[in-house]
């Protein structure tokens, strides 16, 4: 990744340099032309003053018109400086694009690592969201589990918050989930599991120490630049590490939320944990699982109720317990409670199964409807179990071990709904995006605009009052670059949403499984009634789901397009400002302000109250960044905070 953002710094300071070798103007030399009483603009009327204002003669003038500048200093820029581009670069951008190489990666091909540094600094709106995005699902989750009280919440809580990074699928028939959730024979695969991917990020200490040093470089820079104000004003670059400041919380926050974004790591960590998967089995003295699972749930619940009453609990348990089939291995069965999707079929789907971090706002509503699954199975298992209802229909015991044991259905039974237990999660109709979503979208979204837009704001800031103040060529690319981070963030996301609704496979209806019993479907289904009015609605999805399909690509790769030019803008933008690209008149007349007509290009800062001003401007640019930036922190830190105490 740093020799793709070196290529590109090269090749735009080779382009600004070719550019600006024959450049000839020189602005002090301009000024002291047009001054000069023998000058035939001398008399003219182009001469202003420090804010603007016409001047009878060129006597003592500071600034000048912008079409007398033109006319006597030329429209192109100042020479290129290799000494003040040299100090100017190394000191306010070079630490910066080190910086970005302490990103999290991951990614399977080197491409996708590319890309996920193109999305990174083309939108940083897309990677303070994603960062946001995931610290809030840390928190969420862990409040969700924290009301059950079942065996293996806490290691459930831990696997499914170090997943985020994978395209995560939880299969919940043929009792799979249940049997995860509920036979004591799993508990060595949640322990496996969890202690598997409980680990450290191997760059969490180079990247510790690089942001010690960029936050030393940049303390350093800003104070120097205090003592120097006025020297090389047009080519200064305060504004320029203001613009880049939002890289420090974004790698702050991922080094503290550590991600697992080691896809091969992470599938090797799952294969080896499904290897000592239990599946429950069928009583050989049982009812059929066609007619058992359809009338377990009820039948589940009354024979608890019933069996309460009697005294003799260890006796009756233990006899009954002694009569079940003994829990087998799934180690030669392919599907899996838990997996980890390769390839999606719908090429709108592939970041999704991209691990960079900066993906995880396409994984948002597939890993919601993942983690939903897996609440609802503890949630039924915790209420039966505060219940005292043991899963073999028997008598409680007292006795975890004992009480959890059952057939399938038995098993199956124990994660479904039954009388006296409410549904954990709203109407069914939302279960396409999951439980508690909008509103964990809203904040992230907020947080990043916040982030985004204070620190291109403190920008702005600088240059804009920067005389000549107004909209300039400097202030305009830093609006830009904003501006269109914030469209990328918008099309990515949307193009997720879209991606999530054209791939969501329709509700299955009850149907017989391979070994002849009644397979049920996502423990999110609810009623008969509720699945009948979704098949009414896939049959008029059908059409909508292809346009879906089509607008999600569009908006994909259109923003993965417009994220690579912004990248490449900024940086060009910076390198710009630092080579003299931008010192000529157009820029420094603000003419995209104050148009040709009003404009002025100030060339003599000789003014005593430009100084003050322009103090102020900076100290408030300079706080108004920071605050952007270490409050985007405060705000990871506490609700990683609050994730880990719930």
């Amino acid at each position: 990744m740093p020799f793709a953002v070196t290529a590109v710094t090269v090749s735009l300071l080779a382009f600004s340099a070719a550019q600006e070798l024959n450049a000839t103007t020189n602005f002090q030399l301009c000024l002291q032309n047009v001054t000069n009483p023998t000058s035939p603009w001398y008399n003219s009327s182009g001469g202003r003053d420090i804010n603007g204002g016409n001047l009878t003669s060129m006597a003592g003038a500071s600034a000048i018109s912008y079409s007398l500048c033109i006319e006597a200093c030329g429209a192109g820029p100042e020479p290129f400086n290799w000494p003040d581009f040299s100090q100017q670069f190394s000191a306010w951008l070079l630490p910066w694009l080190a910086l970005i190489s302490q990103l999290p990666f991951g990614a399977k091909l080197r491409s996708e690592n590319m890309m996920s540094v193109l999305l990174t600094v083309g939108s940083p709106t897309l990677a303070a969201f994603s960062v946001a995005l995931t610290v809030l699902n840390e928190r969420w989750i862990a409040r969700r589990f924290s009301s059950y009280h079942f065996h293996n919440r806490d290691k459930a809580v831990k696997i499914l918050t170090n997943l985020q990074q994978t395209h995560l699928e939880v299969t919940s028939k043929d009792g799979l989930l249940a049997s995860l959730v509920v036979l004591p024979d799993n508990d060595k695969w949640w322990e496996k599991l969890a202690k598997s991917l409980d680990y450290e990020q191997t760059w969490s200490v180079a990247t510790a120490t690089s942001i010690a040093w960029v936050v030393i470089a940049y303390i350093f820079t800003v104070i120097d630049s205090f003592f120097a104000i006025l020297d090389n004003i047009n080519s200064n670059g305060q504004a320029v590490g203001s613009v880049w400041l939002w890289l420090l919380p974004i790698v702050v926050g991922w080094l503290q939320i550590s991600p697992k974004c080691d896809l091969g790591r992470i599938k090797e960590a799952m294969v080896e944990a499904n290897q000592i998967a239990y599946i429950a089995v069928t009583s050989p003295s049982s009812p059929t699982q066609s007619t058992m699972v359809g009338h377990s749930s009820a039948e589940a619940s009354q024979t608890a109720d019933d069996h309460h009453s009697h005294s003799h609990h260890v006796s009756s348990s233990s006899s009954h317990t002694s009569t079940l089939p003994p829990a087998e291995l799934l180690a030669g069965r392919s599907e899996r409670a838990f997996s980890i999707r390769d390839a999606f079929p719908g090429i709108e789907m592939h970041d999704a199964e991209c691990s960079a971090p900066i993906y995880n706002y396409t994984r948002f509503f597939s890993w919601v409807t993942a983690v939903n699954e897996v609440l609802t199975a503890f949630h039924y298992a915790s209420e039966k179990a505060r219940s005292n209802m043991p899963v073999h229909c028997g008598v409680w015991s007292d006795r975890p071990q004992e009480d959890r044991k059952g057939d399938f259905e038995q098993v199956e039974a124990y994660c479904r709904p039954s009388r006296g237990i409410s549904y954990p999660f709203p109407s069914l109709r939302l279960n396409l995006w999951g439980a508690d979503t909008f509103s964990r979208l809203f904040i992230a979204i907020v947080m990043a605009l916040l982030l985004q837009w204070g620190t291109t704001g403190a920008a702005v800031i600088v240059v804009w009052f920067t005389p000549t103040k107004g909209l300039g060529c400097r202030s305009l690319a830093y609006i830009l670059y904003a501006g269109t981070s914030t469209v990328v963030c918008v099309m990515m996301v949307l193009s997720s949403v879209l991606a999530h609704y054209a791939n969501k496979p329709a509700k299955p209806q009850n149907r017989r499984s391979n070994t002849g019993s009644e397979e049920k479907g996502s423990l999110l289904t609810g009623s008969e009634s509720d699945n009948d009015t979704i098949q009414q609605h896939n049959v008029r999805r059908d059409g909508i789901r292809t346009i879906a399909h089509l607008l999600s690509t569009i908006l994909r790769r259109s923003g993965k397009s417009l994220a690579a030019l912004n990248a490449i803008g900024i940086i060009a933008a910076c390198i710009f400002q630092f080579s003299n690209f931008f010192d000529r008149c157009f820029c420094n007349s603000s003419v995209f302000w104050l148009g040709t007509q009003r404009g002025y290009s100030v060339i003599a800062f000789t003014d005593p109250s430009i100084m003050p001003a322009l103090k102020n401007a900076w100290l408030g640019a300079i706080v108004l960044a920071l605050t952007s930036a270490f409050g985007f922190i405060a705000f990871i830190n506490t609700f990683l905070d609050a994730a880990i105490r719930t």
